[in-house]
């Protein structure tokens, strides 16, 4: 998308976050069932539904808008994604993976 306006800017930073909020709809989950601790277990879910809440309302604001806010994908949250989906798939004790920066 080409962005020449600040119409054009605003749609494209907001399908970017929402790209973002939904990516970590479906990887929240993953994670939380990897933690072994109560507390990093807890505060994933929480993580989860705020993370849903952002979506919706992201949706809604797009909608007052006109703004599709679907179509993009942001790689930088991909990337992460990815990083995390690599170490629970390694088979990685709970120890370190209760280190990561999640």
């Amino acid at each position: 998308m080409k962005v020449n306006s600040l119409e054009n800017l605003l749609a494209d930073e907001l399908r970017d976050i929402y790209s973002i909020e939904n990516q970590m709809i479906k990887s929240l989950p993953k994670m939380a069932e990897v933690a072994v601790l109560e507390d990093l277990n807890a505060t994933l879910e929480n993580l989860f539904k705020q993370t849903q809440n952002h979506a919706q309302r992201l949706e809604e604001i797009c909608n007052d808008l006109n703004i599709k806010p679907r179509g993009k994908k942001c790689v930088g949250m991909q990337g992460i994604n990815e990083e995390v989906e690599e170490l629970i798939l390694a088979d990685a004790e709970p120890e370190p993976l209760e280190a990561l920066p999640w």
